[in-house]
């Protein structure tokens, strides 16, 4: 099962190469991507790196790590390829957006993941529901996508609070079991 994602999102607080060293930052991945368990650089080399994640994908299958190839060209892209355990390629594309408050300009911001889930599911990927994954992967994307924009506009305040009140969720207690980061203000 092939399946291929793609969203945007205009982000006026911060001009690309700003958007991009957030982006960029291994610390902050866990308040952008909402499954993401770990994330380890392994070696590095000019505009590209070894990268092991591990990310909950739900009940059945549990963490799951994967091992791939993150490259960059600043401040325009990154990417992700995964090799191991499912082909897969996440693509965050930055571009300059113009903003009528702003002399530095924004960020005009696209994600695209592509994958196939084949390989990891084997013959159980007939049994599983394409659109109900598709919907998963756009609702993780558009979550990424609105913390980037959060992060931004909010960088000084923002810090992990697991048992405090919820940005996201006002007067509610984090979700950790469903796999959700939350960012909270002091």
């Amino acid at each position: 099962m092939k399946i291929r994602i793609t969203r945007q999102r205009s982000i006026q607080a911060a001009p690309p190469d700003v958007t991009f060293q957030m982006l960029s930052d291994p610390k902050g991945l866990p308040y952008l991507l909402p499954r993401l368990r770990k994330a380890e650089i392994e070696e590095s080399r000019g505009n590209s790196a070894r990268l092991a994640i591990h990310l909950a994908i739900g009940k059945m299958l549990g963490t799951v790590q994967f091992w791939g190839r993150l490259e960059w060209v600043e401040p325009r892209e990154i990417t992700f390829r995964v090799q191991k355990p499912l082909p897969a390629t996440i693509v965050w594309t930055l571009s300059p957006a113009p903003t009528p408050n702003s002399k530095e300009g924004g960020t005009h911001l696209q994600v695209t993941m592509a994958l196939d889930l084949a390989p990891l599911l084997g013959p159980l990927v007939h049994v599983v529901p394409r659109f109900a994954v598709e919907e998963l992967i756009r609702k993780d994307l558009d979550y990424a996508l609105e913390s980037v924009e959060h992060r931004l506009n909010h960088p000084p305040e923002v810090r992990f609070a697991p048992f405090r009140k919820c940005a996201c969720s006002p007067g509610r207690r984090p979700n950790l079991r469903a796999g959700r980061w939350f960012v909270a203000w002091e």
